[in-house]
């Protein structure tokens, strides 16, 4: 007798790949211990190669992970295999879902008629309970509805329900995890190392002990911490390390949302640093640290230096804002205190910033941000903004939220996350917020400009020296008084600098889609295809080699009256600035016009003393050059501007 089919989806658009499936690495590897010789199961992550899979040989059920950054691909996958076979079983699964907001639980299966259930929370037991109903049941799913257990969702006539069964597995609230068959030990995984655009992926502790409400990883569902052993980490390591010598792809992603949390977190990050040592794997680690960093983390860090960079994140600076998000931060001095730890260590740090949060005013996000440049050694720590972005089953995104600070949102494309297949086109959006009752649109676009200068000197640290030059000043105002006053320069008379910031402005508002439903496409096959910059890394390479290199020169030009006009600097000090600037940017101008010119690749490469930019370039040189350094930047140094555009980055 042929095995049922079960497909497991965690859809990837092109570009956009991260990280190895792992999330449905753990449901296969459940089914197969649980229910041995039941299923044939097949992984995918090509949205490509699962449609001709679906059309030749349909599954009885389909599974697909479902998170903000795959929501409309995985929609028009299940209408798909709807279309095809309408017996086929489908299910989503994934935090992307407030269980708790009936208005927004009645649309979501309003607008998914070809959804079969959605598996809130983690996957692993309550899928394997849909496959055992699906036996025990013929695949028939209206008579596997009333045997679902809880936190399986469904349609119920012209509405929804849920299942009320207890899930009787002895899994879910022990401390650990280690039921959950591996992935990686068992060779699921194996596949996906021929893949060099993927990064293995391993989890070492689920739950989180925080409850901030712009997330979905707190909550009193989640909030309790359970662990993998130590002894499985360390296997899964290793058997990582033997599988990537030869990769050129050397990095790991830790899923943890706390790495260093707890005490054994140091042993693994040792035996991690062993490892590296031995066979040159990993050479870099994405991870997040805990949220209120401390000495643990410091230790940790210290034993992964090179592979990491710590963030230290913030959110805001405001004590009233962090009480409406339910956060605390540890206080002002003993940031500093962990940040000169790291920095002695030769650690690399961040910190993170988020606008606008409830109750966060223009006024207080810029003095949050002039304190910490006031009190940190921001020549030495990253600074990343980003946008308070609604996902679904935050606290923050409830309607009572909304309504208790006035939020306006927008809908924004998310950059790579867009493609057409063979009978399937989509593209991804998250719910952003622009405006609140503190917070004025105007001052959402300003932000916007601020943020592009703040990636242009302390983020990427393009134009390091001069930030080190204001510093150096010991001037009484924060260096984010200089960025203001930056801005508020360009605006003030016509120029090629002014058009500059205004055409990031307007694409900063062309960005933005106003509708208050989340954006779904009827239409498989008529979805007009779009792109999406990431506008701050877009406009920076713009004003850098832009205009064959006139709004770098009208900037420089700025900078210089401002320092020696207002600042009173001494013009050789100014000069000398700007001077080892320019000389430390690559010349993509010329390296264009050599390249059109049908120069040799040495030639280019003479150009840049990184030959493995000038290579790139005449990889991905696609005719525009504004273009392709972008296209460039995101294919090779996502994160690290600096590694593109720098001959040497500083330090």
């Amino acid at each position: 007798m042929p095995k049922d089919r079960i497909y497991l989806g965690n859809l990837l658009y092109p570009g956009a790949g991260v990280s190895f499936p792992l999330n449905i690495g753990y449901v296969a590897e459940t089914l197969k211990q649980f229910l041995p010789g039941q299923f044939e199961i097949e992984l995918y992550i090509n949205p490509k190669e699962l449609e001709h899979a679906i059309e030749h040989a349909p599954p009885r059920i389909l599974a697909l992970a479902n998170y903000v950054w795959h929501r409309n691909i995985n929609r028009q996958m299940i209408r798909y295999a709807k279309d095809i076979s309408a017996s086929t079983i489908t299910v989503l699964g994934g935090p992307s879902f407030a269980r708790s907001d009936t208005e927004w639980l009645s649309n979501y299966f309003g607008t998914h008629p070809f959804l079969d259930f959605y598996v809130e929370g983690e996957g692993e037991w309550k899928f394997l309970e849909i496959a055992k109903q699906g036996i025990k049941h013929g695949y028939d799913v209206n008579l596997m509805k009333p045997d679902m257990c809880q936190d399986i969702f469904f349609h119920e006539g012209a509405t929804f329900s849920e299942g009320t069964r207890l899930l009787a597995h002895a899994d879910q609230h022990q401390n650990t995890l280690d039921q959950i068959p591996s992935p990686y030990l068992n060779g699921t995984m194996d596949k996906f190392f021929d893949n060099d655009e993927l990064s293995p992926m391993i989890e070492t502790v689920r739950g989180c002990p925080y409850a901030c409400t712009f997330c979905c990883w707190g909550g009193a569902s989640v909030n309790k911490l359970r662990q993998f052993s130590v002894e499985r980490v360390k296997a899964e390591v290793d058997y990582i390390a033997e599988r990537s010598q030869n990769r050129q792809n050397k990095w790991l992603i830790m899923s943890d949302g706390n790495f260093g949390i707890i005490k054994r977190d140091l042993e693994i990050a040792q035996h991690i640093r062993k490892i590296s040592d031995t066979c040159g794997w990993p050479d870099k680690i994405y991870l997040y640290f805990a949220k209120n960093s401390n000495e643990r983390v410091v230790e940790i860090a210290s034993e992964l230096r090179d592979f990491i960079t710590v963030s230290l994140a913030r959110q805001t600076m405001d004590t009233t804002v962090l009480k409406n998000v339910k956060r605390s931060n540890i206080d002002l001095q003993t940031l500093q205190r962990i940040e000169k730890l790291l920095k002695k260590n030769n650690i690399e740090s961040m910190i993170e910033l988020i606008y606008p949060l409830p109750g966060e005013t223009r006024e207080s996000f810029l003095n949050g941000i002039a304190a910490l440049f006031e009190e940190m050694d921001i020549s030495n720590v990253e600074i990343r903004f980003y946008p308070l972005a609604l996902l679904p089953g935050a606290e923050i995104a409830t309607k009572e939220s909304k309504d208790k600070y006035g939020f306006q949102t927008a809908w924004r494309m998310l950059p790579e996350h867009n493609g057409k297949f063979d009978k399937i086109s989509s593209c991804e959006y998250e719910e952003i917020v622009i405006s609140t009752n503190t917070f004025e649109l105007e001052d959402y676009y300003y932000i916007r400009q601020l943020h592009f200068f703040i990636c242009l000197f302390v983020t990427y640290k393009i134009y390091k020296p001069v930030m080190v030059l204001y510093l150096s000043l010991k001037q009484k105002d924060s260096f984010i008084r200089f960025i203001d006053n930056l801005i508020a320069e360009i605006h003030s008379e016509d120029g090629v600098l002014r058009e500059l910031l205004m055409s990031l402005d307007q694409a900063a508002q062309e960005e933005l889609l106003f509708t208050e439903q989340f954006p779904i496409h009827e239409n498989l096959y008529d979805y007009k295809e779009k792109e999406q910059k990431r506008l701050n890394i877009f406009y920076i390479l713009e004003l850098l080699y832009g205009n064959q290199g006139k709004y770098r020169y009208e900037f420089n030009q700025l900078i210089r009256k401002i320092f020696i006009e207002e600042l009173h600097t001494e013009h050789k000090i100014v000069v000398n600035a700007l001077e080892s600037i320019e000389q430390n940017l690559v010349d993509f101008i010329q390296m264009e016009e050599n390249l059109n010119l049908g120069a040799p690749l040495e030639n280019i490469e003479s150009i840049s003393c990184d030959s493995y930019v000038a290579k790139q370039f005449t990889k991905y040189y696609s005719g525009k050059l504004i273009e392709s350094l972008d296209r460039m930047y995101y294919m090779t140094y996502p994160g690290h501007l600096g590694r593109v555009v720098l001959m040497s980055p500083y330090s």
